[in-house]
């Protein structure tokens, strides 16, 4: 895995005004809507469930506590599709069996 920094500005992070101005800013003379989804797509402003996420460093506990709920939620999930998913497969593979 290969590590890179980028400089983006604070505007940016934010999707403040119509278009970046700072010329240090990977994202200068972007617009900020192009900056948002380009933000999305990066996962340096996630969203979980369509609900757009802050970074850890500024989250309340109880966001942080409702978060791992979630990641939790999402094993159980994963964990009932890969269970559901096997006996399918068993299925499958018992119907496909001459007899």
């Amino acid at each position: 895995m290969k590590r890179f920094m980028i400089q983006i500005c604070e505007g940016c992070l934010n999707l403040e005004g119509q278009e970046c101005h700072h010329p240090e800013c990977v994202f200068c003379r972007r617009a900020t809507s192009e900056v948002g989804y380009l933000l999305d797509i990066l996962m340096i402003r996630p969203v979980i469930n369509g609900v757009r996420i802050q970074p850890l460093g500024q989250l309340e506990s109880n966001d942080v506590d409702q978060l791992q709920l979630d990641v939790k939620y999402l094993h159980f999930d994963l964990d009932a599709t890969r269970r559901e998913r096997d006996e399918m497969q068993c299925r499958i593979e018992e119907l496909d069996k001459p007899e």
